[in-house]
């Protein structure tokens, strides 16, 4: 157990991430030990910065939708809008996590000549994305959360409920996008396809990112139209009633965060059950698939054809235009950032 935290550790350190990046100086030099104090600081007040804006900018929208739900009657049909958008925003972010660490990582090959098991290789990249998965829902979820206290004033019940709410969702997007992208992983060779698993992953991510923007657009409403209040409550009832098929999951977190009895409290445990499911079966199947998918010990594509020279040459000799491949190079720089397309189609 020590060393699979251990190893976790040593992932995050390496990981570049913006918390971990403040302990860094701590075994360096002398020189960079004397300026690495201010550097910390440096970095804590810009981490603190970033993370109150997007805190009060998530609030301030919590606030407006819930606050239009609960004037108009319909808080029941808000949440069960809410809990989908919110899963596809943190499924989003995994999306390009889960890549990232599981399969895109340039560190396994050290981890593998090492007296370190397989299992705890995955433990401690669950580990990594998981510290990162909460810190996107800090700045994601919770003031969301923190809105719908102020307007509806919750019990301490409800406010049990919401911690357990918090804790179990990023497992269910995190444990479901490594189970797609393992099962993508297993038609082609990861070690040797990077390129293409990354642009199969992006696309994922971009449709998620327009199916949160299609939500978002759907229940919009000018609060200075006459009789806005009707409008946005036929919009809301519209769309509840269009993600009908996921009543069966929804209706239990949304149980949870409205009954403050103890039903509401067991349903919420439910919640916490079918995330520490999603969590198991990740690792059963990660057992038996992940390194023979990441290492690729069987390539499919591995028989070899025989050369064509002739047809080498002609590759080499093709010549295209300048223009043509930066457009490329850009193009794929941009399939590659989920972060850059979410910002372009709903600017801040």
């Amino acid at each position: 157990m020590n060393r699979m935290f251990l190893v976790a550790k040593t992932m995050y350190k390496n990981s570049g991430d913006i918390l971990s990046s403040m302990s860094m100086g701590k075994n360096k030099g002398k020189r960079e030990a004397v300026t690495s104090p201010s550097k910390r600081a440096g970095t804590l007040l810009l981490v603190l910065f970033i993370f109150g804006s997007l805190f009060y900018s998530m609030f301030t929208t919590g606030s407006a939708f819930f606050g239009l739900a609960q004037q108009a009657g319909v808080m029941s049909e808000m949440l069960t809008i809410f809990i989908p958008v919110i899963l596809l925003m943190i499924g989003m972010f995994t999306l390009t996590l889960v890549t990232s660490f599981f399969f895109l990582s340039t560190d396994t090959n050290v981890y593998l000549p090492l007296p370190i098991k397989p299992e705890e290789i995955f433990f401690g990249r669950l580990i990594v994305s998981s510290i990162n998965a909460f810190l996107i829902e800090i700045v994601m979820v919770v003031p969301m959360l923190v809105a719908y206290d102020v307007i509806v004033g919750p019990s301490a019940l409800l406010i049990l409920n919401q911690i357990l709410f918090v804790v179990a969702l990023p497992f269910i997007p995190l444990s479901i996008t490594f189970l797609v992208a393992l099962a993508i992983g297993r038609i082609f060779n990861v070690a040797k396809h990077k390129e293409a698993f990354s642009i199969i992953m992006s696309s994922f991510a971009i449709l998620v990112i327009l199916a949160i923007e299609l939500g978002f657009s759907s229940v919009a409403v000018e609060t200075t139209t006459p009789d806005y209040l009707v409008i946005f409550a036929d919009s809301i009832r519209g769309t509840a009633s269009q993600l009908a098929f996921l009543e069966f999951f929804t209706s239990i977190p949304r149980t949870g965060l409205t009954d403050s009895s103890y039903v509401g409290t067991l349903n919420m445990l439910l919640f916490v059950l079918i995330s520490v499911a999603l969590v198991a079966l990740s690792v059963v199947i990660s057992k038996g698939f992940y390194m023979k998918t990441f290492i690729g010990n069987e390539d499919r594509g591995s028989k070899r054809k025989k050369a064509d020279v002739g047809k080498g040459l002609k590759s080499e000799t093709k010549t295209t235009r300048p223009y043509i491949n930066l457009v490329r190079s850009e193009w794929r720089g941009i399939v590659r950032s989920p972060t850059y397309i979410f910002n372009l189609l709903m600017p801040p």
